[in-house]
């Protein structure tokens, strides 16, 4: 995948993220706001995912960290290690990115 096509998806994600985050400002109540919370945890953990892949570590850590609080709030134990995992997963790379020193050629 390309990174314009990132950009697209992650675009697409956010829209779906808007979404579902102004459904539970509705106050649904009840079955469907928790039908509605994991649906905002899924999207917000693929949120996460794409931001990683285009190197928006604060960005990334957001999206997981609410993924990661949502799926706490569900009591999804499944969901909320796999968004702990991401977020280790992102600070591990960013930090491996950082130890990286690249001297631009003149």
């Amino acid at each position: 995948m390309e990174f314009a096509e990132l950009e697209m998806t992650d675009l697409d994600i956010q829209g779906a993220v808007t979404f579902f985050q102004a459904q539970l400002a509705e106050g649904l109540g009840g079955e469907m706001e928790d039908e509605v919370k994991v649906k905002l945890a899924e999207a917000l953990t693929a949120c996460g995912t794409v931001k990683m892949l285009l190197g928006d570590q604060p960005g990334a850590e957001e999206a997981l960290g609410q993924a990661r609080s949502l799926y706490t709030q569900l009591g999804d134990e499944d969901g909320e290690l796999s968004a702990a995992g991401l977020l280790t997963d992102v600070t591990r790379i960013m930090d491996k990115v950082d130890s990286t020193s690249v001297t631009p050629i003149s």
